[in-house]
């Protein structure tokens, strides 16, 4: 596999960003704790945890997309890796677009611990006795690749037919349980066999240079 962009640079500045925060914050309660008072401890209490929460999700997601960067080095060099892609017009970043000579896979890495439930496009958490619900992974892969194709079609001027939506799951502690999902879904240990099960040959390399290049410049712009 060829790596054409790499990992989430965006995650990357979040994580050193709150962690920089993080510690700024602690050494701000320590003098506030011995020349102050406890309450004024106790308020920038608030601010320690702000960042410390923040500092942990931005780190778990780059974890999730470290995984399944890992996962795919398993893949031919007949394969490109796009990570972090911002299309014009679309809110937020896709994770991973994958191009090979069998499809492009757009890719949702979840990094989430405890039990996921997945019920068409609703899903929810359950982690001890507290359950609740998420943002749904499915519709958001399901966006992005609609606006990949979109703006692939527009580029290129012709159909793109084989973009298949894939969610994929890192945490080796998560279970996974799902009725009637409408995107694939899949722990990380399973992505490349996937991606290697799907056997028909629709993109020659030259299209699929083609498409690369188009997707590198849409995210420049």
């Amino acid at each position: 596999m060829i790596i054409l962009k790499d990992r989430s640079s965006y995650l990357e500045r979040r994580t050193t960003l709150n962690l920089i925060g993080l510690i700024a914050s602690l050494f701000l309660n320590i003098p506030l704790f011995f020349l102050i008072s406890l309450y004024s401890l106790v308020l920038t209490l608030p601010l320690v945890y702000k960042f410390y929460y923040a500092y942990s999700n931005y780190k778990r997601g780059l974890k999730g997309e470290e995984a399944v960067i890992e996962a795919l080095s398993c893949l031919s060099d007949d394969y490109y890796l796009i990570n972090d892609v911002k299309l014009p017009n679309l809110r937020g970043n896709i994770d991973h677009i994958l191009l090979g000579p069998n499809g492009i896979f757009v890719i949702e890495t979840k990094n989430y611990s405890g039990t996921i439930e997945c019920d068409g496009d609703s899903w929810k958490r359950i982690v001890g006795e507290k359950e609740y619900e998420i943002p749904s992974p499915s519709k958001q892969v399901k966006r992005n690749a609609m606006a990949l194709k979109r703006a692939l079609e527009y580029v290129l001027e012709r159909k793109i037919s084989q973009v298949e939506e894939v969610v994929v799951f890192t945490n080796p502690d998560v279970i996974i349980l799902f009725s009637n999902p409408t995107v694939t879904v899949l722990s990380v240990e399973k992505l490349c066999d996937y991606v290697k099960s799907r056997e028909l040959v629709v993109f020659s390399r030259e299209e699929l240079d083609q498409i690369a290049q188009v997707i590198l410049k849409l995210s420049e712009d």
